[in-house]
C-alpha cells in the first residue's frame, strides 16, 4: 500500500479480502486485516501467505479490497484512485500423459498385446 503524503500521524487502514475461484485453502489471510501507516511512512506491505498444493486447477483469484474507516476519514486521509486489486494465484502443477512402454508388438492374427 502507498500514501501519497508523508503523515504526521499515525492512521489504519483495512484491507478486505473476497474469494473470487479462491478458497482458504489456497492463501493465509483473515477476511480483514488492519495495515497501520506510522508517522512519515509512506508505503506499508503486506504479506498474503500462498499455499503451494499438488493439484491441477485453473488460475484462482481473491480481491483485496482498501477501506478506510470513518475516524481516519476525518483526520483527512482519503482512498486514492485505485482501491482495490485481484490477486491471481497461478497453478504451478502439471501432469505427464505418456505410453506405458515405446514398442508394443502384437501377432497379426491377434488383437490384444
Amino acid at each position: 500500500l502507498r500514501s501519497s503524503h508523508v503523515a504526521s500521524a499515525v492512521f489504519a487502514v483495512e484491507l478486505n479480502i473476497t474469494t473470487i475461484t479462491a478458497s482458504a485453502a489456497d492463501f493465509n489471510a483473515t477476511s480483514v486485516i488492519a495495515v497501520t501507516f506510522e508517522a512519515s511512512i509512506t508505503e506499508v506491505f503486506v504479506n498474503i501467505t500462498i499455499f503451494d498444493d499438488s493439484e491441477l486447477e485453473h488460475t484462482e483469484e481473491f480481491t483485496v479490497e482498501l477501506v478506510i474507516p470513518d475516524h481516519v476519514r476525518n483526520i483527512g486521509v482519503s482512498p486514492g484512485t485505485i482501491t482495490s486489486a485481484v490477486v491471481e494465484i497461478i497453478d504451478d502443477d502439471t501432469v505427464a500423459v505418456e505410453f506405458t512402454q515405446q514398442v508394443f508388438s502384437v501377432y497379426e492374427n491377434e488383437s490384444e498385446p
